[in-house]
């Protein structure tokens, strides 16, 4: 009832100031209104000039109404039209400010996405250094022998290593002078001493002719190298372990190959070493090769896994055989080193375990890239051979 008596109000209010016919108009426009509008128009009372008389009104900026219908003697339909062009600016406005809210949205996701590029190139190129003669000169034989007169850590570190940026190094576990001189030999029997497998068998191919190319064809030479030439027994196994359900799936094939290769070690406890062989990636045109014997060669290199991060050691990656997968591994590098200076590249040192835990003498080895031929990656295989039969019957 109270508020019915304050539209009346206004109502005989404007009887008197605009006349009969322009307060009926707006009397019905008054009546038309929802309730949010006019508990807005009675929200506060001010006063307005209109000429030389005073007139009660509603809240001005609140009510464009009675602002436009009083002060500017506006009629309702005009004031109908004036809103809904108003409406329809402020949709725009609120669309621009929307398209500005996601481009800047898009702007910072891009510059994540530039950064992340940056760093996967950053990690790219170091894991694409020069061999070691060409830095400062130094020639891979050199660096071996002060290798094994210093004994020193940092020298061990910073020129036979590449750290990447996801992990953190304990040099307590680099102990240098047990590295060098553990024995890793072997005896060669008829029963299987050698694992060869492919965590990424399905993926990593030589060259663009898929179907033939792949790693697994690498594998089978090498494992024809150690057999043929050096006597050993050699298991390969060529499960596409980066294929689940007919699908690609790169991210849990190291965990199905956990499977697989535990598998084949219970089967077959005569196995002492096992190889995961990969094709490395680069992230340019440029081919990784040497020149051996007139021969073009693809190098390699030897990746290892710490089971840390950049805080510290990775709990539930805990590896018993890390210190012996470092050693084998190095062993392996400093043989290569002396009897082809260019063949490889430095070691490469990342967070993860990479299923190294089930073999002291493990060897992840990343052969080439993608630019490299299969002819160049099975052209290496008989170096890579000599040099296993090297450390393992020494």
């Amino acid at each position: 009832m109270k508020k019915n008596c304050h539209y009346l109000l206004y109502v005989l209010i404007l009887l008197i100031i605009l006349g009969t016919s322009r307060a009926k108009e707006l009397k019905k426009y008054v009546c038309d209104m929802g309730e949010e509008m006019k508990k807005t128009i009675c929200r506060e009372v001010v006063y307005e000039s209109l000429g030389e008389k005073k007139i009660l009104l509603g809240d001005l900026e609140s009510s464009p109404a009675f602002s436009y219908l009083l002060c500017r003697g506006m009629g309702v339909d005009e004031w109908k039209q004036r809103q809904l062009e108003k409406k329809k600016e402020e949709k725009e406005e609120k669309s621009t400010s929307t398209i500005d809210l996601v481009e800047e949205e898009n702007s910072k996701m891009r510059e994540q996405e530039e950064k992340f590029l940056e760093q996967v190139k950053s990690d790219l190129n170091e894991k694409q250094e020069l061999p070691e003669e060409n830095v400062k000169g130094e020639k891979p034989n050199q660096l071996v022998e002060q290798l094994k007169k210093n004994k020193s850590v940092n020298f061990l570190l910073r020129k036979f290593y590449i750290v990447d940026s996801t992990t953190s190094v304990d040099k307590s576990v680099f102990q240098v002078d047990k590295m060098l001189k553990k024995d890793y030999s072997i005896k060669k029997t008829k029963e299987p001493k050698i694992l060869i497998f492919h965590t990424h068998g399905g993926t990593e191919f030589f060259g663009e002719e898929k179907n033939k190319n792949s790693i697994i064809e690498v594998g089978v030479e090498l494992e024809e190298q150690l057999e043929k030439k050096y006597g050993f027994t050699v298991l390969h196994d060529k499960t596409k372990y980066d294929y689940i359900n007919g699908s690609m799936d790169r991210n849990k094939a190291y965990t199905k190959a956990l499977d697989g290769v535990k598998k084949t070690l219970e089967e077959n406890p005569s196995i002492e070493v096992v190889i995961d062989l990969h094709r490395d990636a680069g992230n340019n045109k440029t081919k990784r090769v040497t020149q051996i014997d007139g021969k073009t060669v693809a190098q390699f290199m030897i990746f290892n896994g710490l089971s840390r991060n950049k805080r510290g050691e990775i709990a539930y990656l805990h590896n018993d055989n890390l210190q012996d997968n470092l050693a084998f591994g190095l062993q392996v590098k400093l043989r290569a080193m002396e009897r082809y200076p260019d063949l490889t590249i430095k070691n490469y040192l990342k967070g993860y375990r990479y299923n190294m835990h089930l073999c002291k003498r493990f060897l992840l080895i990343e052969l080439g890239n993608q630019n490299n031929t299969v002819e160049e990656a099975k052209n290496t295989m008989s170096y890579l051979a000599q040099i296993l039969n090297d450390v393992l019957t020494r």
